[in-house]
């Protein structure tokens, strides 16, 4: 169907899946209203237009939407930032805290790691292992990856599943 309308002779079924997502076709009957870009799956209709202008019809009206949707942030989105911005510098600092201070007991022997007799080249690189493996704990644990990434990909999906 080439442009919005109403039929004004004969009768079909139209797929209206562009628009409703729906595969089923829909029978129309004289005096229906059909929509620009659905497909004819049957007979033959005779159609009078009822936009004057392209921009006007339905499929021109979706594809704004989506465009607006895409090119304005949600408030949601710029609380997330907002949010990321104070949240990603304090959880790697305090990543890298939790790493020196573990190495700083661990070197020190105030706290032992246990597992033996170890010379001091081994124990050394153990404990830097120890300590590497407790600051990116912190780091996984805290990270704010769904914050930064989940919004922004969210709004593309459900922009994605709109269209």
């Amino acid at each position: 169907i080439p442009v919005d309308g109403t039929i004004v002779c004969g009768r079909s079924g139209v797929n209206q899946g562009m628009v409703t997502g729906e595969a089923m076709p829909v029978y129309k009957k004289e005096g229906d209203k059909v929509i620009g870009g659905t497909t004819n799956m049957e007979e033959h209709i005779y159609m009078q237009s009822t936009c004057a202008r392209p921009s006007e019809s339905v499929l021109s009206k979706i594809v704004k939407m989506v465009q607006d949707a895409q090119s304005n942030k949600p408030p949601i989105q710029a609380l997330a930032d907002r949010v990321a911005s104070v949240f990603v510098p304090t959880v790697v600092l305090l990543s890298v805290f939790t790493f020196l201070v573990w190495m700083l007991l661990l070197e020190s022997g105030y706290v032992a790691m246990g597992g033996g007799m170890m010379d001091g080249k081994a124990a050394s690189h153990d404990a830097f292992l120890f300590a590497l493996m407790r600051g990116v704990a912190v780091l996984v644990v805290s990270c704010p990856c769904s914050l930064g990434l989940a919004t922004p990909t969210a709004i593309m999906v459900a922009t994605g599943v709109g269209a």
